[in-house]
């Protein structure tokens, strides 16, 4: 009895180990796919460019597999974890598809949300550098898409959930955040839609390194768009845009007026070709011609090459710059070369 006994004790040790054994193996498996499923913010580097076909009818699980097999994906079904995470399953595009570069899984969901290459009913929409909120709004509306009081609006009020928006109720709040880009609309899109393809384009080129220079300077997001906006209205020449940043990141260093003409022109609602003195006076927290420092927000969207000079400004003494016939700027390091320069150029 004791010799049956000790075997069945025996028995039940065995089989408690090859349990132990496969839940680990199990384990272990279930967090390989569970890492792999849910590391959304994982990229694949493409060393040429890859097509592929999305049919009618299959769903982000199918669509999933397809893009893991084309080598877009690290996991079979990170796409369909994603999509169903996002509750972007049921907009989903059949077409064909072409990607290239560093792709990520918000930019194989923003390329099948609007549509394959050979999308037919998009409305292409360019929103150039430099246009205010109320003139995006006016373009969207020309375009057929919203309406401009509705879209602006809803700009004002909605809930967003980006971090460095300023917050409901806040003047002009997404001033300087609709990146401009040319964009696939669909006829139809509500202001949600709308608002939410050129807040997450603004957060596709808002890279990691940057907030990490803006940290470096001390300025916060809505600071560096800020400083961005002003030189994206007072630049006509790509090279002065950094010596432009130069003179205003000078300027903040010994708290000095900033003295832009495109803020006031901000608050005018017009871009006045020659402002008057009575134009200089207005009473305006953005009028950087009575107070120091930024305006409390954005005077416009900037391009990626505004941004970038905001970021990285070019080293140099200057203070003062004045705009020549041809677009480009006269810089000058004293307020004597300032005036002989606008003598000769104004």
């Amino acid at each position: 009895m004791e010799r049956a006994g000790n075997k069945g004790k025996l028995a039940l040790v065995i089989c408690l180990l090859i349990i132990l054994t496969v839940a680990f193996f199990a384990a272990r498996w279930l967090l390989r796919i569970y890492s792999d499923t849910y590391d959304f913010e994982r990229t694949v580097t493409l060393s040429e460019p890859v097509t592929v076909t999305i049919n009618p009818g299959l769903g982000s699980s199918q669509i999933s597999e397809i893009l893991y097999e084309a080598g877009l994906t690290n996991s079979s079904q990170i796409f369909r974890s994603y999509a169903k995470e996002k509750e972007i399953d049921n907009i989903l595009r059949p077409g064909e598809y072409s990607f290239e570069g560093e792709v990520s899984l918000a930019d194989i969901a923003d390329a099948l949300a609007k549509g394959g290459l050979e999308a037919s009913k998009g409305i292409k929409v360019t929103l150039p550098e430099g246009l205010t909120l109320p003139e995006i709004a006016a373009v969207l509306e020309s375009k057929g898409i919203v309406e401009a009081a509705a879209f602006l609006e809803y700009t004002e009020n909605a809930q967003l959930d980006f971090d460095y928006l300023p917050v409901i109720g806040s003047l002009n709040r997404l001033e300087g955040f609709l990146f401009p880009e040319t964009y696939q609309m669909d006829p139809g899109w509500d202001e949600a839609k709308v608002t939410d393809l050129l807040l997450k384009q603004f957060d596709k080129i808002w890279k990691k390194e940057w907030q990490q220079r803006a940290d470096e300077l001390g300025m916060n997001t809505l600071e560096i768009i800020t400083l961005a906006s002003i030189i994206e209205r007072e630049a006509r020449v790509d090279t002065d845009r950094p010596l432009i940043s130069g003179v205003f990141h000078n300027r903040l260093a010994i708290d000095m007026l900033l003295q832009s003409c495109a803020t006031v022109q901000f608050v005018l609602g017009e871009r006045k070709e020659i402002l008057t003195y009575a134009d200089l006076e207005i009473e305006s927290p953005y009028n950087t011609y009575k107070y120091k420092g930024l305006p409390p927000g954005p005077i416009a969207c900037p391009g990626q090459l505004s941004i970038e000079a905001a970021l990285y400004p070019e080293d140099s003494d200057y203070l003062f710059f004045v705009a020549k016939p041809d677009g480009s700027h006269h810089f000058s390091k004293t307020l004597a070369e300032h005036e002989a320069a606008k003598k000769k150029y104004l």
